[in-house]
């Protein structure tokens, strides 16, 4: 009677055991489903207005956050008020009652543009500047037509409201190239150096068997590039 009283005993706590495990089982798989039906796919935002984009989210069990008008940000391909940009991205898993941050779009960014063709550099910089553009690059270009220092064209650098500008550099000098001087006298030799605009230093000194007023070095030496008001040093012979 007591072996049959423990065998009843064991195979009530064996039960017991097995239904709690049952039990432990069937809660680990309610959870399981459950979690996994809380998981939702992020919706693509990008270009819808708030009222749209609101319901696709609250469809989904999600809350839309959107950022504060100051970060908003100018884009000619996403209307203004729509939605520029979402964190999580679309296609992103997250779970439900999660939220998605959106920026909005200020629009394409509609800006009056003086003209400053023909003005000075600084006075189109400074209308540009009253307008609200910024100027970007400013590249010079010779030119015998125009004065130094003058707006030639004004281009748009992309969609930021950045304008560059082409400036005149004036007449470009001409360059030359050094003439070869030695053994001629200084009389001929200044004359052509002063035809060109050139600067012209003599310096004397003796030189036994050349006639007084011969050149004997120059600087710089012939074939060396010069502009116009460069200085060219010749030594000339004398006499004694």
């Amino acid at each position: 009677m007591k072996r049959l009283l423990v065998i009843l005993v064991k195979a009530g706590l064996l039960l017991g055991a097995l239904a709690v495990t049952a039990g432990l089982a069937a809660w680990f798989t309610i959870a399981f489903f459950a979690d996994e039906k809380h998981v939702v796919t992020v919706p693509e935002l990008r270009g819808l207005d708030t009222t749209e984009a609101l319901r696709k989210v609250n469809e989904l069990g999600l809350r839309l956050v959107v950022d504060d008008a100051s970060k908003s940000q100018y884009d000619p391909n996403v209307p203004f008020n729509h939605i520029l940009r979402q964190d999580p991205p679309a296609g992103s898993q997250i779970k439900t009652d999660r939220k998605v941050r959106v920026l909005l779009s200020l629009g394409a960014h509609n800006l009056y543009v003086p003209q400053v063709v023909g003005l000075t550099a600084p006075a189109a910089q400074i209308k540009l500047h009253e307008a609200g553009i910024t100027v970007g690059d400013l590249v010079y270009a010779h030119t015998p037509r125009t004065p130094e220092g003058t707006v030639l064209a004004q281009e748009a650098a992309g969609d930021g409201g950045v304008i560059n500008l082409l400036v005149s550099g004036g007449v470009q000098d001409a360059v030359y190239v050094a003439p070869d001087l030695i053994g001629k006298s200084e009389t001929a030799a200044r004359a052509l150096l002063e035809s060109r605009r050139f600067k012209v230093k003599l310096e004397f000194e003796s030189y036994p068997g050349l006639p007084e007023g011969t050149v004997i070095r120059q600087k710089p030496q012939a074939g060396y590039p010069l502009k116009a008001n460069d200085v060219v040093s010749l030594w000339v012979s004398k006499s004694g």
